[in-house]
């Protein structure tokens, strides 16, 4: 029955092992598709920042469109309250801030495309990690697998010597019992033969004691003849 029971046994193993070995390699996939999945989650996140910057752009350029016509109202408004000079002034002033504003949007721009390129090498980066990590997961399961067949392999070995030590303990058990059956024949003989001596000893006795019994009898008989 222990035969049996771990040949079932190994075949739990064999059977939890190729259970684990579907779960890695689910899980395997499950990397893949999640890897996948955050590759397109950067990628949007990268058209988003490009249409939020094109926004902003756009927003800024609206704006200085604004400023420029809010600037065109007041200097009209200033040529009929202003002198020319003062009006001179306020337009140098005025065209001094637009440069300064597109030396800084183009700025901003060239800020975005170092923080884009920055975020392309990241993504880069993590891809290849990822990819190392998958080769090193599949190593780490062809290590697992040797493992595991190493180790079915020393339990087939360890059922193998314990079925031969089951078979001489049987053996063993055999003889002990063989043993014990000739010694308990030899205690029943000599059992047998003291109850036989003392069934002679009892009955000598009893012969003696009515020997003695017939000849006092007989004394009581002489005795009361005389």
């Amino acid at each position: 029955m222990k035969y049996w029971q771990l040949r079932d046994e190994m075949k739990h193993w064999q059977l939890r092992d190729e259970m684990k070995h579907w779960q890695l390699r689910n899980e395997m996939k499950h990397r893949q598709l999640r890897d996948e999945m955050k590759h397109r989650q950067l990628r949007d996140e990268m058209k988003h920042w490009q249409l939020r910057d094109k926004m902003k752009h756009w927003q800024m350029r609206d704006e200085m469109k604004h400023r420029q016509l809010r600037d065109v109202m007041k200097h009209w408004q200033l040529s009929d309250e202003m002198k020319h000079w003062q009006l001179r002034d306020v337009m140098k002033h005025r065209q001094l801030r637009d440069e300064m504003k597109h030396r800084q949007l183009r700025d901003e721009m060239k800020h975005w495309q170092m923080r884009d390129e920055m975020k392309h090498r990241q993504l880069r980066d993590v891809m290849k990690h990822w990819q190392l990590s998958d080769e090193m997961k599949h190593w780490q399961l062809r290590d697992v697998m040797k493992h595991r067949q190493l180790r079915d392999e020393m339990k087939h070995r360890q059922l193998r010597d314990e079925m031969k030590h089951w078979q001489l303990r049987d053996k063993m058990k055999h003889w002990q019992m063989r043993d014990k059956m000739k010694h308990w024949q030899m205690r029943d003989e000599m059992k047998h033969w003291q109850l036989r001596n003392e069934m002679k000893h009892r009955q000598l006795r009893d012969e003696m004691k009515h020997r003695q019994l017939h000849d006092e009898m007989k004394a009581w008989q002489m005795r009361d003849v005389f």
